[in-house]
């Protein structure tokens, strides 16, 4: 045996051992045991299939083999080696946690040399490859096998082996079972001392695990929590590295932006953003100081449409307060952001036509007077009224009124230069601003710009609406240095266009301000005098020309102001039109004069037309029809003697509108006419519409009619066309006796004018009929 020892001794450099190892540390480990020890060459391989190809070149003295392993394990490798003939001499020894007995006979049953657990004893590993080695020659010559029954878990397994490699065997798993016993013997002293304290230690143990997985559940359940309120939260949430670089989103993120997470990890924050690198630094600069930044970003979508976002970046820090990441949180306020520039825009454009508002005005005003002031230039402010509006939305509603106002804003707006401004007021009134002007002529075309832009009709639901405007203008700096002064005189001088006819501009003057305030005078009195009874009728007659007799009256309102004395028609008439005070003073008109009518027929005087006049107003005036009728009721005077008169610019503002009244009053039995014909829209075509009974030729064709032949022409043709159209026609304004021998010559029917006798009281005209009786 000691010959043996010397000899294994002498011969250990030459033996080459192959260990069979998955894990690279146990592999290093073992080769590092067997190198203290002086073995030969020492292989290592990371499989079976890797070992077999090193033994095939190699043949090693020994294998020392792992059992679990991946694609072959240490059974199935020794069983390889077994059964080939030129490899089966070569010892095994398999390492192993398995410590069942079934897989120390499934060892055996493979033909393994020695089953040695891990971890293993190092002295008892060496002493164990000793023993083989030095029995290696003895194996070699044992061919003997022998057959041995071993009982396990109550079942009996039949090996058949090598009276050595079972003896190995045995004595190996023998050894284990023995160190194990040995183990378990030391490990029973230390329990028979731990003992006696381990209840006590499990009561306190279990104790504190109570507490810890209490603490736990209620650390997962904050976790949880957090977990859900971020990937539930309305708010965009995005976490990013100290580059920038994002890491997480929460669902909201890919919900606002169409990104769905993997597209956008590993991007920069700033390449999803809109706003300027300047921008991006100042906020990146706040937070990587340590600092929380807020503030609102522009960023876009995956589809390319950008968004408003409220922005809230902050640090976070581990526990040494070292910052690891940014938290950034995120809400969209694009609608919020619309809803604001909305609410602006409403706060300083009119809601109806989305022109300037009187805020936006007076802002830009006050900016051209600024730079007017410093480059010494001139500016232009207009204020134009519509005339007559108020009749217009007061009989067709505010829809259409509504509407007219929208037409008419985008007709002011095509007007506009670059740099102008047109507001709307309130109501028909609308401003014009004209900044960097060189002349009042400058002003002046662009108001009979204006003019001529309201001369086409507006068509509205089968309604066709004529429309003129009146304009004020007033020019920086000779009419005023400040917004307010601009406005306040150019809105008198539209006044003064009102006055002068309306459908005409003028320039302020300073003289305007004392007849606007002498017109404020008068409308305050305008008020009050229906009350007072200061209105009295006055009637001028109409003469028949083939008679010579009195046909008919016109009735005529006056003012008898108890101060300012008789008030012409043509200073209030206007104003109680503006004002709306003109509808009761037409009612109080028609009611009077009707009555005065009905009484001169009741004292036997000769029967007469009445001739009454109808405003723009009272004409458009819902219910007109049924007042006249009440009217005509309530005096008892027939309707056939009652002749309406409304002027061509009246009848020609709603055509349909027209046409519908004006049937609706024939069918009563009054007769319509037409004054100041030829003076305003020429309305031949519509003539043959209109249920009318005469055309009056205005005063305006008179003057000059036997000295200019165009107004004779004009005369002439009125006639003609009239007495065509079964007619009649009645001149006014006759002065002369050779008016009255053109008008007779042409035949007309009927004339009225100072020739014959100016307006007159009732009590004059009664004196007149009897005296005509």
């Amino acid at each position: 045996m000691k010959d043996i020892k010397e000899a294994l001794k002498n011969t250990r450099e030459e033996i080459e051992i192959l260990i069979v190892e998955d894990s690279p540390l146990q592999a290093e480990i073992l080769k590092s045991i067997l190198e203290q020890h002086h073995y030969g060459r020492i292989l290592v391989a990371n499989d079976g299939k890797e070992a077999l190809a090193l033994i095939s070149r190699h043949k090693p003295t020994l294998l020392i083999s792992d059992i679990i392993m991946p694609e072959m394990d240490g059974y199935q490798l020794c069983q390889h080696i077994k059964a080939d003939e030129n490899l089966k001499d070569i010892p095994v020894i398999l390492l192993t946690t398995l410590s069942n007995p079934k897989d120390v006979i499934k060892a055996l049953e493979c033909g393994a040399n020695r089953f040695i657990t891990k971890p293993y004893d190092e002295e008892y590993l060496l002493s164990s490859i000793q023993s083989i080695l030095a029995n290696r020659q003895l194996q070699k010559t044992e061919k003997i096998p022998m057959g041995v029954n071993i009982f396990f878990s109550s079942e009996n397994y039949s090996i058949t082996a090598d009276p050595q490699q079972i003896l190995d065997l045995l004595l190996s798993t023998y050894e284990a079972a023995v160190r194990k016993n040995l183990e378990l013997i030391e490990a029973q002293a230390e329990l028979e001392v731990v003992n006696e304290r381990l209840e006590e230690k499990v009561k306190e143990r279990t104790t504190a695990l109570i507490a810890e997985i209490a603490e736990r559940k209620k650390v997962e359940e904050q976790l949880r929590k957090l977990s859900q309120a971020i990937e539930q939260s309305p708010s965009i949430v995005v976490i990013i590295d100290t580059e920038g670089r994002i890491e997480y989103v929460n669902p909201k993120f890919s919900q606002i932006t169409g990104y769905v997470p993997e597209e956008v990890m590993g991007l920069n924050l700033r390449d999803l953003s809109e706003q300027s690198s300047k921008e991006y630094q100042q906020m990146w600069k706040t937070i990587t100081s340590g600092e929380e930044w807020r503030g609102e970003l522009r960023s876009k979508k995956k589809n390319g449409e950008l968004y408003w976002e409220l922005t809230s970046a902050s640090p976070i820090r581990n526990p040494e307060g070292v910052i690891t990441h940014f938290l950034v949180v995120k809400e969209d306020i694009t609608q919020r952001k619309r809803d604001e520039e909305t609410i602006l825009h409403m706060a300083y454009h009119d809601a109806l036509t989305d022109l300037p508002n009187r805020s936006l005005l007076n802002d830009r005003l006050t900016q051209a007077l600024a730079h007017a002031r410093r480059n010494k230039q001139m500016l232009a402010v207009m204020f134009i009224d519509l005339d007559r509006f108020k009749t217009i939305n007061d009989t067709l509603g505010h829809a259409i009124g509504d509407r007219l106002l929208q037409s008419v804003a985008k007709r002011l707006v095509n007007l506009l230069r670059e740099g102008d401004t047109v507001a709307r007021m309130g109501g028909d009134e609308f401003i014009l601003l004209l900044p960097g002007i060189t002349q009042a002529e400058s002003a002046a075309k662009i108001a009979y710009k204006i003019l001529e832009a309201f001369k086409p009709s507006f068509y509205f639901n089968g309604h066709e609406l004529h429309v003129t405007s009146s304009i004020g203008i007033a020019l920086y700096p000779t009419d005023g240095e400040d917004a307010e002064t601009l406005l306040k005189n150019a809105d008198t001088a539209m006044y003064r266009a009102k006055e002068q006819g309306r459908n005409n501009y003028q320039f302020y003057t300073p003289a305007m301000n004392a007849t606007a305030f002498e017109r404020l005078i008068l409308e305050n009195n305008l008020r009050r005098a229906l009350e007072r009874k200061e209105f009295v009728i006055y009637y001028q007659p109409k003469i028949r020309l083939s008679t010579g007799q009195i046909a008919g009256m016109e009735a005529l309102v006056r003012w008898q102001h108890p101060e300012l004395g008789l008030i012409s028609p043509a200073k209030f008439i206007p104003l109680a039109e503006e004002t709306g005070l003109i509808v009761s003073l037409g009612e109080w008109v028609l009611y009077t004069a009707c009555t005065q009518c009905k009484a001169w027929q009741d004292a036997g005087l000769p029967p007469l037309d009445l001739a009454v006049n109808l405003s723009a107003r009272q004409f458009q005036q819902p219910g007109l029809v049924e007042m006249i009728a009440q009217v005509l009721e309530e005096t008892g005077l027939a309707p056939y003697y009652l002749e309406l008169e409304i002027t061509e610019s009246i009848a020609m503002q709603n055509v349909e509108f027209t046409v519908k009244m004006l049937r609706k009053l024939k069918e009563m039995g009054i007769r319509i006419l037409l004054d100041d014909f030829g003076i305003d829209y020429s309305s031949l075509g519509y003539l043959k519409r209109f249920p009318l009974h005469a055309l009056k030729i205005d005063q305006s064709f008179l003057h000059d009619i036997t000295t200019n032949s165009y107004s004779a022409m004009i005369i002439t043709m009125i006639i003609t066309l009239a007495h065509s159209l079964k007619l009649n026609v009645i001149a006014e304004g006759v002065e002369t006796k050779e008016q009255l021998d053109f008008l007779r010559q042409l035949q007309c029917d009927e004339a009225q004018g100072y020739y014959f006798g100016p307006p007159i009281s009732a009590e004059e005209f009664t004196r007149l009929l009897q005296k005509e009786r």
